[in-house]
């Protein structure tokens, strides 16, 4: 079954934005539907789509603020949905801190807005 998704980022350097659009396209080879938003400018209700991705980066060991302030202002749409969050980081590349559980920025920021993972 094809699904709407919205992709939404949050980028410094552009390097977001770039993994938001590969995903993209291996999503729209799927037939699935996609849009890409920068969380800047993304309006529309979140419960629309099927599928709803984050994507961000951090930058001096920290996720920019608008991201938090998002997800608390929608979390409980995100909760209704299939929801997905990747973070774009350079510590990541280290073996012992590239998954959701050992990064250690991406669980801070988990702890932070209080969501399970």
């Amino acid at each position: 079954m094809n699904k709407k998704i919205e992709i939404v980022y949050s980028t410094v350097d552009g390097h977001t934005q770039k993994s938001c659009t590969a995903i993209a396209e291996h999503l729209l080879a799927k037939g699935n539907t996609v849009e890409i938003f920068s969380l800047d400018y993304f309006n529309q209700s979140i419960t629309d789509f099927d599928v709803f991705v984050i994507g961000a980066s951090i930058r001096y060991g920290y996720y920019r603020k608008k991201v938090k302030r998002f997800i608390e202002t929608h979390q409980k749409e995100l909760e209704q949905i299939q929801t997905a969050f990747f973070s774009v980081n350079i510590v990541a590349r280290k073996e012992n801190k590239n998954t959701a559980l050992t990064n250690p920025y991406f669980v801070k920021f988990l702890k932070s807005i209080k969501m399970a993972y």
